[in-house]
């Protein structure tokens, strides 16, 4: 059998220096050449700096743009807010500029109403930035400058917590049971009218109401949950049930449908108004009035 390793004095006399006589070199597994100063061309330099660029993984996403494959289907009126957007993903769509006014409306009612200072209000929103950007799994958010995004976010959640206060006190006039916020809980103060449910063009107008229920629904058009207890919490009071006041609003339309069970609602922890609803369809009451287990639920219901 042959020796497969070979004195480096038998290969060449000039390679190596007086110690070499007792090293062996195996030609059959050669070790590669080491280059002291590997060549980083122009285009792995710019690899390097991509890879750089990118921040960690969000583990905090729970709103998210619908896949371009299913809008290419013509089915884009499923997923486009028709009146109103919520959110920065939206925001500024064309036709939606009417309600972008009325939003502020709300807003400047909900500062007046609670006696809340601007500042005090920019400042706690600021506060929830970060928080807030990293709820979107959407490139476009990364790139809003800060003072956009919260204000965006400033108005948007006043806006919704408008709308469930003063959809939760409408229903309240005709059926106490209706209602999830004491009246004590919705403060009224002198600098601003009596609320008008009739001359309000959201509840004074059924078809635009519906529209609304409609947009805050959609996938791309939400808010994280958290920001709008956060408020409740803050501004108004700990103790209004932040979810059941959204079950009653995204849920108020679904005729003949049994009510949900909020408790298991609740413990479902939803994320934004679409997730309640889901949550509202999955923990519905039977005729009894109990909640089904998963395995007893139709197919549609899971």
């Amino acid at each position: 059998m042959i020796d497969k390793k070979i004195r480096l004095e038998n290969i060449s006399p000039e390679v190596g220096n007086e110690n070499q006589s007792d090293q062996f070199v195996d030609i059959e597994n050669p070790s590669p050449k080491k280059n002291k100063n590997p060549e980083i061309t122009p285009l792995l330099a710019s690899l390097e700096e991509e890879l750089n660029s990118w921040s960690e993984l969000s583990g905090e996403h729970c709103i998210y743009k619908v896949p371009e494959r299913l809008r290419t289907a013509g089915n884009e009126s499923l997923y486009n807010p028709k009146v109103v957007s919520i959110g920065p993903i939206h925001h500024e769509r064309e036709g939606l500029e009417a309600m972008e006014e009325y939003k502020k409306r709300f807003l400047k009612d909900f500062l007046a109403r609670l006696k809340v200072k601007f500042a005090d209000y920019a400042q706690f929103m600021q506060g929830r930035e970060e928080k807030l950007r990293n709820s979107y799994a959407y490139e476009g958010v990364g790139h809003l400058k800060s003072d956009k995004l919260t204000k965006i976010f400033m108005v948007d959640a006043a806006f919704l917590v408008e709308l469930l206060l003063r959809n939760s006190l409408l229903k309240a006039q005709d059926d106490k049971s209706c209602s999830r916020v004491k009246p004590l809980d919705f403060k009224s103060s002198s600098d601003v009218k009596p609320l008008d449910f009739k001359s309000c063009r959201i509840f004074g107008r059924p078809k635009m109401l519906i529209d609304i229920q409609r947009d805050v629904i959609l996938v791309e058009n939400q808010l994280p949950m958290f920001i709008l207890e956060e408020i409740f919490d803050t501004f108004i009071s700990p103790e209004v049930d932040v979810i059941s006041l959204v079950c009653e609003f995204v849920s108020s339309d679904r005729d003949g449908a049994s009510k949900p069970d909020l408790e298991s609602v609740q413990r479902s922890n939803p994320v934004h108004f679409l997730d309640c609803l889901r949550s509202c369809y999955i923990f519905e009451c039977n005729d009894a009035g109990e909640v089904p287990k998963p395995r007893d639920r139709a197919p549609h219901q899971v």
